[in-house]
């Protein structure tokens, strides 16, 4: 059963009362592309439970008596005392119909949610994407590594959360450079704040843990994605907005083909009847699986610890998607592909030069092309991010690898792309 079909069939999320064993996770869940809910036994002894809830009592008392009147949770008091002069963060704001994405202390951000929590204003603001992680591992690198006090500060950061061992397989953040960007999140985000309907970065994995709070999760299986488009059959074009606003122009009639006088997205009603809707509660962890779109509302305030990653069993919709990417920025720089053909000789030294701008537009638009794929797959193969017991055997990895070899390589932008690639594919099919 591929991904698609697993998808399709699923009428609720597993919610896992026991933490499973690694070969049953991915045989329940990798495999089959299916999401699951995973209890708080998974992360119980993580040290930022105890910092940011269960702290000593002193910390809670000072925390919620600067809130005041306890309109935020302490935690994010706690966040504001610890980080708040240290960290910049990307804040979604409220701003009418189009949410304003900005950047500010965390200091002045947690300031910003209290006092808009306070005036009972619309909307609430929302930290996204913060890498804080990353972030604390830059700062605390010019730390002097004497002192009681620095060299506790480093242990503390090394010890605010560890990836589950059924994530460690983790391909995308397999890097032994501290300083590299990564893709480990926190989100902290007032009562109502939101994600709009989407899917992951490059179709990757994504597993969010709730720290505090409770969300709201409705995902679509991956045999929806084309039902949420304006035109179905344009991968492109429009996605749907948001579940209620979507619904609430169903009602309206406003939803059909335009050639029939609608606005569009005719399949709207049959895909949202194979949604999935879920409550995560404080503590638990949801795996959200590749190539699932979702949107999430935090039912109260909330904060999170989020992880995009990959590893051999989404390797091939990864792959897919980078066809895709390639594929549709081709498509939209056809003129520059006449221009190049019609200037050159005759020849095909025109092609190198055209690869070249199809990847450098795809790197931008989507954060990587064929070289960043094939470069991480070299990696992985190379320094493994995890233990034997917590990834599958080298055969099924390599069998996996060799099939997407085969059919890059019968890709036409492939003879085109350049000596680092050409090395990086014939060094993986040494290791193969």
């Amino acid at each position: 059963m591929t991904g698609s079909e697993a998808g399709a069939v699923l009428s609720s999320v597993a919610r896992l009362e026991r933490v499973p064993s690694y070969p049953d996770f991915a045989n329940d869940f990798l495999r089959p592309n299916r999401p699951c809910l995973l209890p708080q036994d998974l992360v119980k002894d993580w040290p930022i439970f105890r910092l940011l809830v269960t702290g000593d009592k002193d910390t809670a008392a000072d925390a919620e008596a600067e809130n005041g009147e306890g309109l935020l949770h302490p935690a994010f008091i706690v966040l504001q005392q610890r980080y708040g002069q240290h960290h910049r963060v990307p804040v979604v704001l409220p701003s009418g119909s189009s949410p304003e994405r900005t950047e500010m202390s965390l200091s002045d951000a947690v300031d910003l949610m209290r006092s808009h929590k306070r005036s009972g204003a619309a909307g609430a603001v929302y930290i996204k994407d913060w890498h804080l992680f990353r972030q604390e591992r830059l700062r605390l690198r010019n730390v002097p590594s004497d002192g009681d006090q620095a060299g506790a500060e480093k242990e503390e950061e090394q010890k605010l959360y560890e990836q589950p061992f059924l994530f460690q397989d983790d391909w995308m953040n397999n890097s032994g450079d501290r300083e590299a960007d990564d893709f480990a999140f926190c989100y902290a985000g007032s009562k109502d704040s939101s994600t709009g309907l989407h899917r992951d970065v490059y179709t990757s994995y994504s597993w969010s843990t709730n720290i505090i709070g409770q969300k709201r999760w409705r995902l679509f299986p991956p045999a929806c994605a084309r039902k949420l488009r304006r035109f179905p059959d344009v991968r492109t074009s429009e996605l749907a907005s948001s579940c209620d606003e979507m619904d609430d122009r169903l009602r309206k009639g406003e939803l059909g083909l335009v050639s029939e006088g609608k606005a569009g997205w005719p399949l709207w009603e049959e895909a949202r009847s194979q949604a999935i809707e879920l409550v995560q509660e404080a503590g638990e962890t949801i795996f959200v699986p590749s190539n699932w779109y979702h949107e999430v509302l935090n039912l109260t305030d909330c904060l999170s610890i989020n992880h995009n990653w990959c590893n051999i069993y989404n390797l091939e919709s990864m792959f897919d998607s980078m066809v895709e990417e390639v594929e549709d920025v081709e498509a939209s720089l056809e003129d520059v592909r006449a221009m190049l053909e019609k200037g050159s000789s005759g020849g095909e030294e025109w092609k190198e030069e055209w690869v070249g701008i199809v990847q450098e537009v795809a790197r931008q638009d989507a954060g990587w092309a064929w070289a960043g794929f094939w470069e991480m797959i070299d990696h992985n193969l190379t320094v493994p991010p995890t233990q034997p017991q917590y990834r599958p055997g080298d055969e099924e990895v390599k069998q996996i690898i060799r099939r997407l070899l085969q059919r890059f390589q019968s890709r036409p932008e492939a003879p085109y792309l350049g000596r680092h690639v050409e090395i990086c594919v014939q060094r993986i099919g040494s290791i193969l």
